[in-house]
């Protein structure tokens, strides 16, 4: 399995931290090119501490960011699987 499907199979049981799940791509650029090609086919949305989905202005600002400023902000991110993605892993 691609690391963007086995990605998406784990959030089938539900919300994940984003530290966790960049441990199955093999590199930090590697991961934050799939996670931003999944938030723009509308598969993943990303939540921050205070549980609001990030607005697309900070998913640019993120898509932006050094390799090392983008790890740290992670950190802080959970994973949720959209809708439209659901249906194609399942």
């Amino acid at each position: 399995m691609n690391p963007e499907l086995d990605f998406l199979d784990q959030l089938l049981a539900g919300n994940m931290p984003l530290a966790v799940l960049l441990r199955l791509f093999p590199s930090i650029p590697c991961a934050r090119h799939a996670i931003h090609a999944m938030l723009a086919g509308d598969e993943i949305r990303l939540i921050g501490t205070d549980g609001a989905e990030l607005q697309p202005r900070q998913s640019q600002e993120l898509s932006r960011a050094s390799d090392s400023d983008w790890r740290r902000a992670a950190a802080d991110l959970t994973v949720s699987l959209a809708p439209k993605a659901a249906e194609r892993v399942a």
